[in-house]
């Protein structure tokens, strides 16, 4: 689903904590021992990866479509 709403591959990585896991390669960036993200990136284990389904991405975006006109129709109620 995720994959569908961005449109683009999603790639799952081992592991529980994904963002600690984040959060420690960025730091490793600021300390110099990796030069980019694309190499802290090149120690991820991928697990699985979602690709978009057109189908679902043509639905997805025809339902945001929706979603935004509806706040856009409720936003003067919001704002009162």
């Amino acid at each position: 689903m995720l994959a569908d709403g961005v449109d683009m591959t999603v790639e799952v990585t081992h592991g529980a904590e994904p963002g600690a896991r984040g959060a420690a390669l960025l730091a490793g960036i600021a300390t110099g021992r990796y030069s980019s993200l694309g190499e802290a990136g090149e120690t991820a284990r991928v697990m699985r990866t979602h690709t978009p389904s057109p189908t679902e991405v043509a639905r997805m975006r025809i339902r945001s479509a929706r979603y935004h006109a509806a706040v856009e129709a409720l936003s003067s109620w919001w704002n009162e």
